[in-house]
């Protein structure tokens, strides 16, 4: 795929925009938009967003294919959080109107680069819903101009801008017109692991910030901003990742995305440090507490406060009020937390006796484990 076909391929109407797409048009229409000065198209648009609001009775997220149905007529706010294949694993409506959400896939499990990426253009002409997720997006702006609000936050993109979410992160789109082109790109936690590794030294903000991301239900939701507009080098870069990854049947296009991911977040680690003016988050990241964080998840059956306090060169008291001060948590109390993930996982995925289990992630009395499972998840293991 060259340049010029991606072009063409993102301006055109989706079929999952055609609704929307005809229904901007009439109202268009009907309000004399072809008549209008620039100030009265503006007003116009800002009407149209509140009445796709309206319109919107089925409120699909068709860019997620996360399904529900509607059981009244009255539209509300939909607040959804996908899991780690794009499973809706939670979701609040506003006022509690009574929609009954229905779990579907939008990934499915694949070998190669789409195991741990996935790339979609966003559905213009309508108003997106307040929504988060469970996995890091980055939104780009690949033409036109794009109102993106992230944790309250109205952020202005422009072509080559680019908007990087940590899991949890609240966020909603406006109204995209027919040159305003979003590509949301999805990053899961195995993707995030290799970046670290490969990629961004651990000194780095933008290391600290993806390391937070990793670490999701812990701390505030963070985000980052990169303007990207007068970079030439990071647009091309990003747009020849477009064409390979659209283009799957060209040789090695899974491999050349992988790698050309790589040489993004290179670029972007490099911007950070030497052009700082261009880059903002929505806080400062520190990740003092968060790579303690990791540590324990890493050696959560094993380690005790002591041995993460010498891994680190830090007493028992300052690694117990490191982790207070940030999570609001004891050590052992988000330790046990870690341990009861492990031990849902296996209870999940293997046919190991709970006791079993338990003993395996750290906690062999049965008593305490049943006791601790039921506070943490409401229930008792396998019910």
């Amino acid at each position: 795929m060259t340049l010029e076909e991606l072009d063409v391929y993102l301006h055109k109407v989706e079929d999952f925009e055609e609704d929307n797409y005809r229904r901007c048009r009439n109202y268009l229409k009907r309000t004399n938009w072809d008549r209008a000065d620039a100030l009265e198209q503006k007003q116009i648009w800002r009407n149209w967003e509140q009445e796709s609001k309206r319109q919107q009775m089925e409120m699909v997220a068709l860019q997620e294919r996360a399904f529900y149905r509607q059981e009244t007529d009255r539209v509300p706010v939909l607040t959804y959080q996908l899991g780690e294949y794009g499973e809706v694993v939670s979701a609040r409506v506003q006022e509690n109107q009574g929609y009954e959400i229905a779990s579907r896939a939008l990934i499915t499990a694949e070998e190669g680069v789409r195991k741990w990426l996935t790339i979609q253009k966003h559905s213009r002409y309508y108003w997106c819903f307040t929504h988060m997720h469970s996995f890091v997006e980055m939104n780009y702006c690949y033409s036109g101009e794009i109102l993106d609000y992230v944790n309250g936050e109205e952020i202005i993109l422009h072509p080559g801008d680019l908007v990087i979410m940590e899991p949890g992160s609240e966020h909603y789109i406006g109204a995209c017109r027919d040159d305003d082109i979003l590509m949301n790109l999805i990053l899961y936690p195995s993707s995030l692991t290799t970046l670290l590794e490969k990629v961004i030294p651990g000194d780095s903000k933008l290391a600290d910030f993806l390391i937070q991301a990793l670490e999701r239900g812990y701390g505030r939701n963070n985000y980052v901003i990169i303007r990207g507009e007068q970079d030439e080098k990071l647009k091309h870069i990003l747009e020849e990742t477009l064409c390979e990854f659209f283009d799957e049947k060209r040789v090695a296009s899974e491999e050349m995305t992988g790698y050309l991911i790589q040489i993004i977040f290179t670029m972007l680690w490099r911007i950070s440090e030497e052009e700082p003016e261009r880059v903002t988050f929505g806080y400062n990241p520190d990740s003092k507490a968060y790579r303690i964080l990791a540590y324990i998840r890493d050696h959560a059956v094993e380690c005790t406060r002591e041995s993460v306090a010498e891994h680190f060169g830090y007493s028992g008291s300052r690694i117990s009020n490191l982790l207070t001060e940030q999570f609001g948590k004891s050590f052992v109390a988000i330790r046990n937390e870690m341990r009861l993930e492990m031990a849902e996982k296996l209870l999940q995925t293997t046919n190991l006796p709970v006791q079993q289990i338990a003993e395996q992630v750290g906690l062999p009395n049965q008593t305490h484990f049943y006791k601790l499972y039921r506070a943490y998840f409401g229930r008792l293991p396998r019910h």
